[in-house]
């Protein structure tokens, strides 16, 4: 039998030697990753509830984004969301009845009905192929019918089973934006800008068109005019106009009212707001079907409002005016009720800009949407207003993000100063250094026997095991710490490893904010202001944030600035902010707008990093202007016109401080054609090597060049097939500082959107191919040869000894691509992996060993003594590598990564409608134990090794003794 014993030695050294699987165990769920969720900034709100009278039983929103979601009106959390299709033009509309909840979507193209306690699809229809009407309506004429209206198309369906009742077809030269409801027939209103209103009332059993009525109205324009019940009313032409559109035949009253400009649903039938052109008043008037409009009330300054009834059907009023002051008002009477006036406390508070109000007995219930998207649900009893709850739904529309090391602690500041003063006595020096010893024992001790009473907790609950106790005092109670972290009570300082960060973040919404990478939390935000907007750039609408000085430089605090521009003026504003607290340090308006702007490599002498800022004139300043730019490096820029594909190089001259033309070029794209996509390198980007040893041996030197900008162009027509689906997609990759072109390489039938990431010598961008219909992967990788022309720098101004070597190669990728970028570690010593978002909500971690243009059909000895894969057309998409696992993350547009103290490790923000953080290890955790690691074992270990010593060395002297008296 001694056979088998052979058999099962090597069975088992063949499992100890299989490589374990990369996966996440069920404990490290949330260890080192967070989730957060959005909806977006709401358009529509619907405070729902079940029985007259009683509280809200789920706040209904539509939001900007097209979600359609649920929200608990006690905690505010999502109960359930659905996204739509993001389509440019109007947001979805969506009607609410009883348990189901209608919209209209992509542009007035599709109709849905949800289900309102689950949020599940009942149904969905096509009202049309296209569309691209800005017009839309959707209502319930009773539970079992509802109605919907796209461009001239009014269709009606069985709200329960979705079967279509009828179609009926309007006249195309009439902008129909209205559905008005009656017992056996809908009324559909429209009109022609400043010339008629149209009506047409059809019947509900069939369709048929039963009254069409025009009525002359100079004062009609689509974007001042609303329904309020039956009655359509607009403002202009020095008035309030109102017509009875179930009254035939039609006729119009008017109130003579100065400046009129806008009306605003009141959330009830019967009452509209009114603004003016010339102040920020808002008058409401009482509506009637056969008089003219009555003014209520009016108040001089507002930023929202909204009404309901009460039990006793008396409308109330309420207006949030002064940024915080919320009054009430009785329609039938017009008074305040001055009993009800309270404030909306809080610091930092944009002013509202929607309301939605419900009435309950004794309580009045407040949804708040502030400028900045934050979303507050107050509730309201006599004089005291309290706040539920907050979302800050502004992290849905991020713009910009940058991870900042935090501060040293107290212990490592006094390190830091004792080594700043080297002309201390000796007896200083010594005293400082035991002062700061003791002072970090005395923190140790005191941060360890928290972490032990935050255990105890555990003690008194009876489902808790002993096991459980002890796994949780020597892993530490994880909610406590989120506990702490969320209530600030741990000091802000930073960790060993520096995988403590603080996420700043800039909106499209104008507002900052300071996140917590442990958690998630909300450190601090700021409102900039309503009169900055988003700056314009070839991607789209953009808030650019740059990192000045970190916190490295102590005692100097760290410094972010970002860029906006003036809504009244259009002239640039760079804000100056302090990132670890959030409190603005400087405000600059520059004399124009901001055409370009960059970070410099440059300090001045408190270690700030000037920005350069180019405005419409070509004009170029630093901020701030004091940099220490040497004379023999010059600033070089590039700027692109998307339209025509002009490039312009620059120079900044800084003992002139001007900016002068180098060269100028142009990409040579046709009418249909524009630049989509422009890629530069990373600032401060760390190349670890220089070249890739081959299997012979030889090194291949990589073509490191900084000044590589890459470029993608994008037209939606192929010229060599005009008539098929697809347009023509080219990559330029240009030396910026001599405008020389190094690839150009172009993809027939191609379609967007197009991402790309550039790092280091290689290039990977994707893009749908509409030929084949799949999404695919190209990768460039740019060489110098065997022989490189200068080790220590490199220069755009000196030719390399050969034209650079491109190779490219092209990959199938099974899944759409919303997102892509690659790792980034300290040092660069570590491999790089690609990462994915994908739209179903993935995020994937694709090793760059597969995106390589090198891989070989058919490997040689060579391509295997240097580690290259066979090549194969598909990425594979492995569960095992989707970093976000059962965490979902909606609508990410971006994905930002950064370095931590530890080379192993790369940190990682996903954000778009939803944020994911977590920590990413390339090449594993080869620089720190592992998470798994059994401290307390390798304690007992050592314990036992140490007694035992210390009994064999006593055994041992008592053994010499013996043999000593023998």
């Amino acid at each position: 039998m001694r056979w088998w014993s052979v058999v099962l030695w090597l069975v088992s050294l063949l499992v100890i030697s299989l490589n374990p699987a990369v996966a996440l165990f069920e404990d490290q769920i949330g260890k080192s990753d967070w989730r957060l969720q959005f909806v977006g900034c709401p358009t529509q709100i619907f405070l729902d509830r079940s029985k007259a009278g009683k509280p809200s039983d789920s706040v209904i929103v539509a939001t900007d984004h097209n979600v359609i979601a649920s929200l608990s009106p006690t905690t505010g959390e999502i109960a359930w969301r659905q996204t739509q299709e993001q389509r440019p033009g109007v947001q979805s509309i969506i009607a609410n009845r009883g348990k189901l909840i209608a919209s209209i979507a992509s542009n007035g193209r599709v109709v849905r009905v949800w289900d309102k306690p689950s949020g599940y699809l009942k149904w969905e229809k096509t009202l049309r192929e296209e569309s691209t009407s800005s017009n839309g309506a959707v209502t319930f004429i009773d539970d079992a019918t509802v109605v919907a209206l796209t461009d001239n198309i009014v269709v009606a369906f069985n709200s329960q089973t979705g079967d279509q009742l009828w179609k009926q077809t309007l006249e195309e030269k009439v902008l129909w934006f209205g559905l008005v409801r009656g017992s056996d027939a809908v009324t559909v209103v429209g009109g022609a800008h400043r010339s008629a209103a149209h009506v047409v009332t059809l019947d509900m059993k069939n369709g048929a068109k039963q009254k069409l009525q025009t009525l002359p109205a100079p004062w009609f324009a689509k974007q001042s005019c609303l329904l309020s019940g039956s009655i359509l009313a607009c403002a202009g032409d020095n008035g309030v106009h109102t017509v009875d559109v179930s009254s035939s035949p039609l006729q119009t009253h008017s109130a003579i009212v100065a400046e009129t400009t806008s009306v605003r649903d009141l959330d009830i039938e019967g009452f509209v707001g009114v603004g003016f052109a010339s102040s920020s008043a808002l008058a409401v008037f009482r509506l009637s079907p056969t008089a003219a409009p009555a003014l209520v009330v009016k108040f001089d300054q507002y930023d929202a409002v909204s009404a309901a009834l009460t039990a006793e059907k008396k409308p109330i009023l309420v207006a949030v005016r002064n940024l915080n002051r919320v009054s009430y008002f009785d329609l039938s009477t017009g008074q305040e009720e001055t009993i009800w006036s309270a404030e909306i406390t809080g610091e930092n508070r944009a002013p509202a800009k929607q309301l939605a109000l419900l009435i309950a007995g004794s309580e009045r219930e407040l949804l708040v949407v502030g400028q900045d998207c934050r979303v507050d649900f107050l509730v309201h009893q006599s004089s005291s207003l309290n706040l539920e709850w907050s979302r800050h739904e502004a992290l849905a529309a991020i713009s910009s993000v940058e991870m900042v090391d935090l501060p040293l602690s107290e212990a490592q500041a006094n390190i830091e100063a004792e080594f700043a003063s080297g002309d201390e006595s000796i007896l200083r020096t010594l005293s400082r250094r035991l002062s700061t010893q003791i002072t970090q024992i005395r923190r140790a001790l005191l941060h360890a026997g928290d972490e032990i009473l935050s255990t105890t907790g555990l003690l008194g609950d009876r489902r808790t095991a002993l096991s459980d106790w002890l796994d949780s005092l020597r892993n530490g109670d994880t909610d406590a710490r989120k506990r702490k972290s969320n209530n600030n009570q741990e000091p802000f300082e930073r960790d060993y490893f520096n995988l403590h960060k603080m996420i700043v973040v800039t909106t499209l919404n104008g507002k900052l904010y300071g996140l917590d990478n442990r958690q998630g939390a909300i450190v601090w935000q700021l409102w900039v202001g309503a009169d900055l907007e988003p700056l314009s750039s070839v991607e789209g609408r953009s808030v650019p944030l740059f990192v000045q000085r970190t916190t490295a430089h102590y005692p100097f605090p760290a410094q972010c600035v970002f860029a906006a521009k003036h809504k009244t003026t259009g002239k640039g504003v760079l804000v100056t902010f302090d990132p670890i607290s959030g409190k603005v340090v400087d405000r600059v308006q520059l004399a124009a707008s901001v055409k370009q702007i960059a970070l410099l490599p440059y300090t001045n002498a408190n270690d700030i990093h000037s920005v350069i800022v180019v405005d419409n004139n070509n004009h170029a300043t630093l901020h701030p202007n004091d940099a220490r730019i040497p004379a023999d490096s010059p600033i070089y820029l590039m700027s692109v016109v998307a339209e025509t594909g002009e490039l312009t190089g620059s120079r900044y001259n800084a003992a002139s401080k001007k900016l002068e033309v180098v060269w100028t070029s142009t990409l040579g794209l046709d009418d249909r054609e524009k630049v989509v996509h422009v890629m530069s390198k990373r600032f401060g980007e760390h190349v670890h090597s220089q070249g890739r040893v081959l299997g012979d041996r030889s090194v291949l030197y990589k073509y490191s060049n900084p000044n590589l900008v890459a470029l993608a162009a994008l037209s939606d027509v192929d010229a060599k097939d005009p008539k098929s689906a697809g347009g023509l997609l080219t990559i330029f990759l240009i030396d910026s500082v001599n405008g020389r072109v190094l690839y150009a390489g172009k993809h027939h039938k191609a379609s967007g959107p197009v991402h790309m990431i550039h790092c280091e010598n290689w290039l990977t961008y994707s893009f749908w191919n509409e030929k084949a219909r799949r999404m695919e992967l190209n990768v460039l990788e740019m060489f110098e040869g065997h022989v490189q022309s200068d080790p220590q720098r490199f220069s755009s101004l000196a030719p390399t000894l050969q034209p650079p070597i491109v190779m490219k190669q092209g990959y199938i990728f099974p899944q759409g691509v919303s997102a892509i970028t690659v790792t980034e570690t300290d040092r660069g010593m570590t491999n790089r992996n690609v990462l994915i978002a994908m739209p179903f909500g993935g995020i994937l971690e694709v090793p760059k060993s597969f995106l390589d243009p090198r891989r070989p059909i058919e490997p040689t000895m060579e391509h295997r003594e240097e580690g290259l894969i066979p090549y194969m057309p598909e990425i594979p998409v492995a569960t095992e590598n989707i970093l976000n696992y059962n965490q979902t993350a909606v609508g990410v547009r971006a994905i930002k990564t950064s370095a931590s103290g530890l080379e192993s490790t790369s940190l990682m923000l996903a954000y778009g409608l939803d944020l994911f953080f977590t920590r990413l290890n390339p090449s594993g955790t080869f620089d720190i134990l592992k998470d798994d690691f059994d401290h307390l074992l390798i304690s007992l270990v050592l314990f036992a090794l140490i007694v035992a010593s210390v009994v064999s060395k006593k055994f041992a002297k008592h053994r010499d003794l013996k043999q000593a008296w023998r």
